[in-house]
C-alpha cells in the first residue's frame, strides 16, 4: 500500500532523458523491496526491479518501451511507501543508461551481461565439447555473428 503525492509535472531538475529504464531515489535502507516492486509492476509495460542496497540504497526499474518508463516516471513521483515513510516520497528519474547497458569512456552503450549469465558463458566456452580457438562456434550459438 502506498499514498500517491506528485504525479504528472513533478519532475526533478536536472532529470537525464527519457529513456525504458527509471532510477528511484530517496529510498530507505530498509525499504521492502515487494512494497516498492508493487508499486511500479501496476505500471503497464514493467518488466523487472533491481533494489541496490548500501549507505544510499537505491534501485532500478525497467518497462518494456520509453513511453512506458515516461508513464511511470510521472505516475509514481513522490510517492510515499509505507515501508519509506520516514524518508518522504520517492524520487523517479529516468536512469542515464538503459538497464543492462553501461557506457564506455566514448559515451557509447554497449551490453553489459549478468554474473549468472557470465558464469554460463565462461562454462560453456570452457566445453570440451565446444572447444573452438577462434571462439566463433559459441559467438554463433549466442547470435553474435
Amino acid at each position: 500500500m502506498h499514498l500517491q503525492l506528485g504525479g504528472p509535472g513533478s519532475s526533478i531538475p536536472g532529470d537525464n532523458p527519457p529513456c525504458n529504464t527509471l532510477f528511484i531515489g530517496n529510498l530507505h535502507e530498509g525499504v521492502n523491496e515487494a512494497e516498492l516492486s508493487a508499486v511500479f509492476a501496476a505500471s503497464p509495460g514493467f518488466r523487472q526491479l533491481k533494489v541496490v542496497r548500501g549507505r544510499n540504497t537505491t534501485a532500478f526499474v525497467e518497462y518494456d518501451s520509453t513511453e512506458s518508463a515516461m508513464r511511470a516516471h510521472d505516475t509514481h513521483q513522490n510517492a510515499l511507501l509505507v515501508s519509506n515513510i520516514d524518508k518522504g516520497g520517492i524520487r523517479v528519474q529516468y536512469s542515464r543508461n538503459p538497464y543492462g547497458k553501461k557506457r564506455d569512456i566514448t559515451g557509447k552503450c554497449s551490453w553489459v551481461p549478468s554474473p549468472s549469465l557470465h558464469m554460463l558463458l565462461l562454462s560453456v566456452s570452457s566445453s570440451p565439447f565446444l572447444m573452438d580457438p577462434s571462439g566463433s562456434l559459441l559467438e554463433q550459438m549466442l547470435g553474435w555473428s
